[in-house]
């Protein structure tokens, strides 16, 4: 993907840019402004510490049962990686909404997605959570709204 954008970009230089890897992981001030601390321990507590182990990832409800269909796996930099996704989100608004910015519009081409993710675990009508562990587009909003006092987000 990042190919196919790069040879746009050099047909169209002045309407958008690449950043690649450029921005820090989401903190977890951000993260608990979307999810509760105990889905983050909980997450945190099935990532496996050996590099070639895969874990099933926390499925919960709002019961905080683990759900019976376990699609969403995780290895020892599955966190990391969600980290880096929402921290991406999180660096794209800052570049939007800081004062002066030439900067209208963001894509982030983010692994894990994110979307499934709730506030204790998958959404509340969701039987799986769809590979993702932190919803990074909420995290991004959440950040826009109490860092730049936002009172409108579109998504």
């Amino acid at each position: 993907a990042i190919e196919a954008v790069s040879e746009i970009k050099e047909f169209l230089p002045d309407i958008f840019d690449i950043i690649d890897g450029d921005f820090d992981k989401a903190t977890e001030k951000q993260l608990v402004r979307v999810h509760e601390p105990l889905y983050i321990d909980r997450v945190l507590s099935r990532i496996p510490l050996e590099e070639n182990a895969i874990h099933h990832a926390t499925q919960f409800t709002q019961e905080e049962r683990l759900s019976q269909e376990h699609d969403t796996f995780v290895s020892h930099r599955s966190f990391d990686a969600a980290l880096y996704a929402a921290g991406a989100v999180c660096h794209a608004v800052d570049l939007i909404s800081k004062e002066n910015s030439k900067c209208r519009f963001a894509f982030c081409a983010v692994r894990p997605p994110g979307h499934h993710a709730g506030k204790c675990g998958h959404t509340s009508a969701e039987t799986s959570q769809g590979y993702c562990i932190i919803n990074n587009i909420a995290v991004g909003a959440k950040h826009a709204l109490e860092v730049y006092g936002l009172s409108l987000i579109h998504i």
